[in-house]
């Protein structure tokens, strides 16, 4: 066998490997990993399932997409929110609120 030279590598491999390597490597991973050969259908029930569920995923991004823009569109105008909200507030509340309220404003002067 004649010296190897790195420089004047060209189109062919640098590396040899013995005769049979590959056929022997496919043994020893089938030694380990053993026969279980994953069968047509149980590849195509796993692709089935992972299309579903990026499908499941998606659709429940839309709906709560969806359910938010209509949220958006049907916002309250803030003032007949806070009208509502003191509509349900009694008027001794309001009152005493109010009070402590004129309070701060004088200390605050």
């Amino acid at each position: 066998m004649k010296d190897f030279d790195f420089d004047n590598i060209g189109k062919q491999m640098p590396y040899r490997v013995p005769a049979g390597f590959f056929d022997e490597a496919k043994q020893r991973a089938t030694n380990v990993c053993g026969e279980h050969a994953v069968t047509g259908r149980k590849v195509i029930l796993r692709r089935t399932a992972a299309i579903v569920s990026a499908a499941a995923v998606l659709i429940g991004a839309a709906i709560v997409g969806i359910r938010l823009l209509d949220a958006r569109h049907t916002a309250v105008d803030p003032e007949q929110y806070y009208a509502s909200l003191l509509s349900e507030v009694s008027d001794d509340t309001l009152e005493e609120l109010a009070g402590n309220y004129m309070e701060e404003i004088s200390t605050d002067l």
